[in-house]
């Protein structure tokens, strides 16, 4: 997995790429580039996309990243991400990539010694390939799309995390991401596999510069929950506006498990996120708290989906959803509690809000149940998109605070019962501060 350079996005940048793999992930690289190439982008017609402009979207200019090179200092590192390493209390276990590129890395000793895997895709599939090759792509197929076709052959960033049976993680484990290059595309693959009875929580950041060439990030993120395990999932998404975002996170949560995602969507010009666990085992659990804030011409189109697959009796999944709109921007959201026949007494409920500042703003919600079993305890699902409440505004100005920090109290107190739920520190204590800043304070 060495980050290619030359040229544009070809078969042959793909081949490069695969040089000196192995010949598993090679087949699999160049199967993914033929399916890429065979496959039109999303019919605007389709209800699951009409919503979504694609017509500025030009994948043939795009360009691999130049690859960089390990920092042994971490003052060589652009400030996001050397802000990971040097703050108030950094993490133990820790991956840094810039352009794809590993360039920091610390693992926790004795997480290692208990067999705990933490490590880019590189070195996965060099020293864990057998590991790497029975879980990479088993929740999300390569094949899925043509962005999931084009990840899969050019995948060139990310990371592997595997807790072995019984071993819990007490410390959160983090990996940032950040793209510099413009007009390049990051192609970054995180994958979770939690043995029976682990327990591990991976928190996210991925982040750009502002540079002026347009650029593309195609990601996907697999968790893979053994019967028993618990895995939280936290991600901050806040990629400048010169880049577009194409993500799928996929839970396959089997018996007794539990999968917790915490996520953030703040940046990128076009953004589309998919998120869907798949409850496939009885007495299984799974929870989405997502927050999104768009601003100026930006489109968020954000999916949030529980599965509960036949078997899967007792199981049980919430999804809260909560976003804010300002000046002209747009966001889709479509919401989806599915109980499969045959997964008995199962619990699935979704609540998505959306907050609109500013009178350019357009927000849709579209939320969905489908429901082919006769033994349910509960199913439901709310929407709401509304306006600031002018009696609470005037109310704080007339308290002597300005229209400008009375919005951000609002929105505050607005985001609060999500991000009361974080269950990661350091997520709670940064988004704050993102809403600040895309509020322009």
């Amino acid at each position: 997995m060495n980050t290619v350079k030359e040229g544009t996005l070809t078969r042959a940048a793909v081949e490069r790429l695969a040089a000196g793999e192995p010949e598993w992930l090679q087949s699999l690289r160049i199967a993914a580039w033929e399916r890429y190439e065979s496959t039109s982008l999303p019919d605007p017609k389709d209800e699951a996309w009409r919503r979504t402009d694609l017509s500025r979207l030009d994948l043939d200019t795009l360009r691999p990243t130049e690859p960089r090179s390990v920092v042994a200092d971490p003052a060589a590192l652009p400030e996001t991400l050397r802000l990971v390493v040097t703050g108030d209390k950094p993490p133990a276990t820790v991956s840094l990539q810039w352009d794809g590129s590993l360039v920091y890395h610390r693992m926790d000793p004795g997480l290692a010694a208990q067999g705990v895997v933490f490590t880019d895709l590189q070195t996965a599939a060099r020293e864990h390939g057998d590991l790497l090759k029975k879980y990479l792509f088993t929740a999300v197929r390569a094949d899925e799309s043509k962005f999931t076709a084009l990840h899969a052959a050019l995948l060139s960033g990310g990371v592997f995390l595997y807790v072995p049976k019984g071993v819990v993680v007490e410390e959160p484990i983090e990996f940032a991401l950040y793209g510099e290059q413009p007009g390049a595309g990051l192609f970054n693959h995180t994958l979770v596999v939690a043995e029976t009875g682990a327990a591990v929580t991976l928190v996210e950041r991925w982040s750009s510069a502002a540079a002026g060439e347009r650029g593309l990030q195609s990601g996907v993120v697999e968790i893979i929950a053994r019967p028993g395990s618990q895995v939280r999932f936290g991600s901050i998404q806040n990629f400048a506006t010169s880049l577009d975002s194409f993500t799928v996170r996929r839970a396959v949560v089997e018996r007794d498990a539990r999968v917790d995602w915490t996520l953030g969507e703040f940046g990128g010009s076009l953004t589309r996120a998919e998120l869907t666990s798949l409850v496939s085992g009885p007495g299984a659990d799974s929870n989405i708290f997502m927050v999104f804030f768009g601003d100026g011409r930006q489109h968020l189109d954000v999916s949030a989906g529980m599965v509960h697959k036949a078997g899967a009796d007792h199981s049980t999944s919430d999804i809260q959803v909560r976003g804010v709109l300002n000046g002209k921007a747009r966001s889709v959201y479509r919401g989806l509690g599915q109980i499969e026949a045959g997964a008995r007494a199962c619990k699935t409920f979704q609540r998505q809000q959306t907050l609109v500042l500013s009178e350019g703003a357009r927000s849709d919600a579209i939320p969905g149940l489908i429901i082919d079993e006769y033994d349910v305890e509960q199913a439901g699902h709310a929407a709401t998109v509304g306006q600031v409440d002018r009696e609470q505004l005037f109310y704080l100005m007339s308290r002597g605070i300005s229209k400008q920090e009375a919005l951000k109290l609002i929105v505050d107190g607005f985001f609060q019962p999500v991000l009361q739920r974080i269950p990661v520190e350091s997520l709670r204590a940064e988004l704050p501060g993102l809403v600040q800043r895309k509020m322009g304070m």
